[in-house]
């Protein structure tokens, strides 16, 4: 196999402490090609040297780290300033005291219900893909 660079998109799913995530090979990084899995908030695109290295008279495929990797594109859900956070109903102290601390001005209530900090080069799409 030559030695090649190959894009893939993340999947960006709720876990408990950090995103759970998947990966699969893409053709381009339109992410209106993308298939967004139905438990997915989230994807992202990155780059990979991917290739065959030779290890005790067997191959073996050798991918290097992820590079090149876009923002994120959340998949519907609302995107929130500090002050919406603070509006809403329930107590939001953990994620205020989040927003404050970080300077973050923007958070997104994923569709999966999971709050994100929204950071330049993010990008919320309207609806899941298709």
């Amino acid at each position: 196999m030559p030695i090649e660079t190959k894009t893939f998109v993340e999947f960006k799913y709720p876990g408990s402490f950090f995103s759970e995530t998947s990966s699969k090979e893409v053709d381009d990084r339109d992410p209106g090609n993308v298939e967004v899995p139905e438990g997915a908030f989230a994807f992202t695109f990155y780059d990979q040297i991917v290739g065959t290295a030779k290890s005790c008279g067997k191959d073996h495929r050798v991918n290097s780290l992820p590079f090149n990797r876009s923002g994120v594109f959340y998949c519907g859900g609302e995107v929130l300033s500090l002050a919406q956070v603070k509006a809403l109903p329930g107590d939001h102290s953990i994620l205020v005291g989040n927003m404050e601390r970080n300077k973050w001005e923007h958070v997104i209530k994923c569709r999966t219900g999971n709050f994100q900090p929204f950071e330049n080069g993010d990008v919320f799409l309207e609806a899941p893909q298709r």
